[in-house]
Formats: structure tokens, sequence, C-alpha cells
């Protein structure tokens, strides 16, 4: 199975073009075919709006909770002819919340073809980094990530995987105090579990440039990580490949590079 997940840069000011960008991403997963996306930032008021993301991925993708897309900034889209929807939902973190955009969406999957399942969520956590209050924030947004996972696990007991922006790494203003929360509680970073696992950073301190005509061109390197992909039970899987995307065409569609984990199941 494959994941694609990404922060696609959608939280800016409905009067600024969002260009080229949703084509571009749309690009990149015509390329990995993943079974699931996994956005952040993908604003109701840019990103789904004007050849909107979800309609580029129609032809083969269904969304989680796709009542609420009028507000879910992390959505998950499944490719319907891989996987098979049993339940899902999206929920808004409690606290600070810019827009409601810090958020989680969650979906229980069963693979067409061997009836094996297995949870994706996609979340992006609280960004500020002006102080303490914001260290709490985030600690907040795992401890409320966390009882669902716990409790799903519970009730399923299948393996969850945790994809997004988690605002938090070595390198990040905000200190790596989040990664290290997800750690704790027994998540396991898939980087570091993948047969082969790419070694490069995710996130750019610049936005792409774009021409006159608002076509997106000059994305540049990332150099900091806050974006990840963790598992809760990693005997529940095999994590085979973790790849970042660091190509012309991913910098040119966001700051933050895709994310893409393939893994197989096994059985418990």
């Amino acid at each position: 199975m494959r994941i694609y997940s990404q922060n696609i840069w959608g939280n800016f000011s409905s009067k600024e073009c969002i260009g080229n960008r949703n084509f571009l991403i749309h690009q990149l997963i015509e390329k990995y075919q993943p079974d699931f996306c996994c956005f952040q930032e993908c604003n109701p008021s840019t990103s789904r709006k004007d050849n909107s993301i979800s309609i580029l991925l129609k032809d083969n993708y269904d969304e989680v909770s796709l009542e609420n897309e009028n507000k879910n900034f992390t959505p998950i889209f499944y490719n319907r002819n891989k996987v098979k929807l049993i339940c899902g939902e999206y929920v808004v973190y409690s606290g600070l919340n810019d827009w409601d955009s810090k958020s989680f969406t969650w979906g229980l999957f069963e693979n067409l073809e061997n009836k094996e399942r297995v949870v994706v969520i996609s979340t992006h956590l609280w960004w500020k980094y002006t102080g303490e209050v914001d260290i709490l924030q985030r600690r907040e947004n795992v401890k409320q990530l966390m009882d669902v996972v716990n409790r799903v696990y519970l009730q399923y007991e299948v393996p969850i995987i945790v994809c997004g922006d988690f605002n938090s790494g070595e390198k990040a203003k905000q200190g790596p105090d989040a990664y290290y929360q997800m750690i704790k509680n027994n998540m396991v970073d898939v980087r570091n579990l993948a047969l082969e696992s790419s070694n490069s950073e995710t996130c750019s301190l610049e936005y792409p440039k774009h021409d006159s005509d608002g076509v997106y061109y000059q994305g540049v390197q990332p150099c900091i990580t806050i974006d990840y992909i963790f598992v809760n039970k990693e005997e529940l899987i095999l994590a085979t490949s973790f790849k970042i995307d660091n190509s012309q065409i991913a910098r040119d569609s966001s700051d933050h590079s895709p994310l893409i984990f393939e893994f197989e199941l096994k059985s418990k």
C-alpha cells in the first residue's frame, strides 16, 4: 500500500493566486498512484476552488468525511479502486486554532483485494513559536490525537498510520517537543523503520515564486524537517520504502515536499 502526504500550502489570502500548484500536485499523485492522499492546509477558500485538488482527483479518489469538505483542511482522499472506506471522522483540535485548520481526519480502510485493514490519519499541529503557550498547545494536540489513536486501536486492532505537518523538528523554530511527544506515546517514525529510506529534509523556509501569469516555477530545496509519518504498531506492518520527493515539480507545488510511504500489512 502507498501513502502520499503533503502540506499543500493553502493558508493564504483568497486573493492570492494558486496558479498551477494544484496541477503540479496532481502530476505527482499521477506519478505515484497512492492508495491514500493525506493533505494539510487544504484550505476550502483556495485549494478547493477553481481547479480544486478534489476535482482533479475525482476520477479515482473519494474523500473521507465528505460532508465536512467545506471546512476540512486536513482531508484524506482514498483510491476507490484499491480500498474501501469502512468508517472515519474529522476532528478539530481544541485550543489555539487559526481558521480551525489544525485538525485531523482518520479513516478505517479495507483493501479490496485481500480484505486487510488499516487506519490512516492526516493531521496538522499548531504552528506558532512565540513562547511556552505554543509548546503546550502542540502537546495538547498530540494528546488529543493520541486519545483517538488509542481508542480506535482498542476497537479495531489494526495498524494506525499518522501522517502530517507536526510543526516540530530539531532545526525548526518550534523545536522538537511535539515530535518527541509522539515518540513518548510509542509512535514509531517510519523514516527509521523502512527498508529503503530518504534522509532529506521536508520543508523550505521560502515559498515558491511565480511569474506574472501565476505560474509557479522556482521552489527551493527544503532545509528543515517538520513533516512525518508514524505508525503505532511497527510489528503489524512491513515498511518497505519512505521517500521525500524534492524534484522541481514538488518544490514548485508547495513549500513542503511530499512524503511517500510504501508498506505491507502483516497478519497478527
